[in-house]
């Protein structure tokens, strides 16, 4: 007498697992890391640049130099998403603007005193560069400008 097993198919092999659905969560999950660790590069520490009535005060290409608070009191500066040291700027904004050819703005907190955004300049003149602009924000009010931050609304 043979016997016959109910429920298991006569495939021979290991069942098939469809796959695609978990190909889909993978996906989605690699475009929110890419979504997140986006905005955590741009937004890094809030910056809000100084006041300004007239001119441009965009930091319009090139390197960006921001200068701000850091979490004991001192001043903290980046390179795009990179915290670096105040002694080893002009090195690293040499590699970034070899001769001056890359555009330099400083961008620094309002609260900062000249003091604190010195080092900043200094590290500009040391790698050799003949201009920096220093990125302001636009005032509301009075008639000249949009009101709007100098990197658009927010």
């Amino acid at each position: 007498m043979r016997r016959r097993r109910v429920g298991i198919p006569d495939g021979g092999g290991a069942g098939k697992i469809n796959v695609t659905p978990l190909i889909d969560v993978v996906m989605v999950l690699i475009v929110f890391y890419l979504i997140v660790g986006r905005l955590a590069t741009d937004q890094g520490r809030r910056v809000v640049p100084p006041a300004t009535a007239v001119g441009d005060a965009s930091a319009q290409g090139g390197v960006v130099i921001h200068a701000a608070r850091a979490g004991d009191g001192s001043a903290e500066y980046r390179v795009g998403s990179e915290v670096v040291p105040a002694s080893s700027l002009a090195s690293v904004i040499r590699g970034v603007s070899p001769g001056g050819s890359v555009p330099v703005s400083v961008r620094a907190d309002r609260a900062l005193t000249y003091a604190e955004v010195a080092p900043a300049l200094e590290a500009c003149r040391e790698a050799g560069l003949t201009g920096v602009r220093l990125v302001a924000q636009r005032e509301s009010g009075g008639g000249v400008g949009s009101g709007r931050g100098v990197e658009g609304a927010r």
